[in-house]
């Protein structure tokens, strides 16, 4: 996707650590690991993502699935993974 001002910035690096906490929440998901995060990575993304990528905009990107369900209470990086079409 390109990215305003030629992928260069405070957005490039916001969506770097998006996809990292993406990538561990996958990995350990998949080996059965605990899937917590860094509080602060976890709480940075939180902040900077959750509620703030419309469904509309992925399918224009393809970078994330819709939105899935995820459980009362669950951990806050078990609701960005289901925010970003992770089934948790």
């Amino acid at each position: 996707m390109p990215m305003p001002g030629g992928g260069q910035g405070p957005l490039v690096t916001d969506l770097h650590l998006l996809e990292a906490t993406l990538h561990g929440w996958d990995v350990a998901t998949a080996t059965g690991q605990d899937r917590r995060g860094d509080p602060d990575a976890v709480q940075a993304v939180h902040q900077r993502w959750y509620g703030r990528f419309p469904d509309a905009l992925r399918s224009q990107t393809r970078l994330f699935g819709p939105s899935r369900p995820v459980p009362e209470g669950a951990p806050a990086l078990d609701e960005i993974a289901a925010y970003f079409g992770r089934t948790v």
